[in-house]
């Protein structure tokens, strides 16, 4: 009877063993297994990285391409608008099961704030009308006014530390390190009182009315110049206060219709080239059909301003016209046609790149000219998982 209970409590205490031998075999696999399937997931999420890191790359080449390709199809007629290839987001195809998605904005197609505190006081105070006048149009419901809030965003520029307006004939960068410039950034912007990321970037309300932020129709990296095929109705009458709503549709119909509103996201790529009319973008600024569109005579202290800007030829012409017979009008067009172009110098692209459930996103700035292209900035916007931006 004992030899028999010995027995089974051997057998008792093996089958036990067993059984904690197998849970703890299985604790072992498991986390074998889930370790190797981590450590798969990290190798795979930092393949499809660099891979998107590549991609971005030749995002720049890519947006350097359809430039050219404008440039080819215009010939020696040379401009930009919203028809052309760079205009239209497009996707591609990049490697195995990476997607490229990139977006080209004109930045002659804007409003250049640095306007505000750079040249002659009578120009910085010109500027000043122009953009407050832009605020009225589309953000009318700033908080304080948009005068007021004018006033702020040039205090608060010309306060930067170290900064002082260029020289006359200097050449300014487009970008600097820390605060050398009045502007590094329009996100700069959000340290001023009185606006926010709203503001800046767009809004709803409490009733879903979306109302477009100010970085898109302002810039700190453009020529100055308002590119009369791009800009929209908005920005083109920051040209001068004599440019009425009426004038500026008419700028737009005559192009072709497109682009109209900002670029914003929020319209289709069809309203924004204009693609549901006739497309005829402006070839030159001194072409008799931009001159019709501006033909109205200049309002007094706009003429006299022009009349302050012309250079020493154009003053010339000018007493030699007035001699030979009665003196011209000065139209609207002789007032903005230092300030306007069809060719734009420089571009922005946002681009994205998509593998699998990882998302890499870039921002960078284009400048071009008849002899060279070269990327003057470049950031890193975003690292995210599935669909979302962190």
């Amino acid at each position: 009877m004992v030899r028999h209970t010995s027995d089974s409590s051997r057998q008792a205490l093996a089958l036990v063993m067993t059984l904690l031998t197998v849970i703890v075999l299985a604790i072992v696999i498991s986390q074998l297994v889930y370790s190797t399937a981590i450590d798969l997931r990290v190798a795979s999420n930092h393949a499809s990285m660099a891979q998107n890191d590549i991609a971005l790359t030749s995002a720049a080449f890519l947006v350097m391409a359809k430039l050219d390709m404008a440039d080819e199809l215009h010939g020696e007629e040379a401009y930009h608008a919203l028809n052309d290839p760079w205009a239209q987001e497009f996707e591609h195809e990049f490697g195995k099961e990476t997607i490229l998605e990139i977006k080209v904005v004109d930045h002659e197609r804007r409003f250049n704030l640095l306007r505000l505190v750079e040249g002659e006081e009578a120009d910085q105070e010109r500027a000043k009308k122009a953009f407050t006048a832009l605020l009225e149009s589309v953000r009318p419901d700033t908080n304080p006014g948009p005068e007021s809030l004018v006033d702020r965003i040039i205090t608060w520029m010309k306060d930067k530390t170290g900064w002082k307006a260029p020289e006359k004939g200097s050449s300014q960068p487009l970008v600097a390190k820390g605060s050398s410039l009045p502007l590094v950034s329009l996100d700069d912007l959000t340290l001023v009182d009185g606006i926010d990321s709203g503001f800046l970037d767009g809004e709803e309300d409490e009733n879903g009315e979306y109302t477009p932020g100010i970085r898109h129709y302002v810039t700190i990296q453009s020529n100055q110049k308002i590119n009369l095929n791009t800009a929209s109705k908005a920005v083109l009458m920051t040209l001068s206060p004599d440019i009425t709503n009426e004038i500026a549709e008419a700028v737009v119909e005559a192009r072709g219709g497109g682009g109209s509103e900002p670029d914003d996201g929020r319209e289709t790529q069809q309203s924004l080239a204009g693609a549901e009319t006739e497309s005829t973008p402006f070839t030159k600024i001194d072409d008799e059909g931009v001159k019709n569109l501006f033909s109205e005579e200049a309002s007094s202290e706009e003429a006299e301003w022009a009349e302050s800007k012309k250079t020493e030829k154009e003053s010339e012409s000018s007493s030699e016209e007035a001699e030979e017979g009665e003196e011209e009008k000065t139209t609207i067009w002789d007032v903005i046609q230092h300030d306007i172009t069809v060719e734009s110098e420089t571009f922005g692209a946002e681009c994205t790149a998509r593998k699998e459930n990882l998302r890499r996103k870039i921002e960078f700035i284009l400048q071009r000219s008849k002899s060279e292209m070269r990327i003057v900035f470049w950031r890193e916007m975003t690292i995210s998982e599935d669909t979302q931006d962190k």
